[in-house]
């Protein structure tokens, strides 16, 4: 079975705007996030693997979204994810749809607010 193309891609954004995955699951431990909602984190910044409603909505800091498409455990620990994202998230990679949107597209080297700027 062969990696997902994400993985590979994985080691080289990690090492050069993220984090190991042991220092990711040591941040994850310390902000108490969920292991699914941690894991699906973890799938957007080093893959750039899109997420799921509720994520998408807290990357893109929308809060009415986030708390429209969150399930109990998610609303709980909404503030330990947002906290999670500030302290382990490369800043260009979340704050508003743009950001997201360039992420994804493997934009992540540019900063949204630059592109906006032109």
């Amino acid at each position: 079975m062969t990696e997902p193309s994400w993985k590979m891609k994985a080691t080289t954004i990690i090492a050069a705007t993220l984090m190991t995955r042991q220092e990711w699951e040591q941040e994850v431990a310390t902000h108490n996030v969920p292991a699914r909602l941690a894991e699906g984190l973890w799938r957007y910044a080093a893959g750039h693997v899109p997420t799921g409603g509720f994520l998408e909505a807290v990357l893109e800091n929308n809060l009415v979204n986030a708390i429209a498409y969150s399930d109990a455990e998610s609303l709980a620990h909404l503030q330990d994810i947002v906290r999670l994202c500030h302290w382990a998230l490369p800043g260009q990679s979340w704050g508003s749809r743009e950001k997201v949107q360039a992420w994804l597209k493997g934009n992540w080297a540019t900063d949204a607010r630059a592109q906006k700027a032109d």
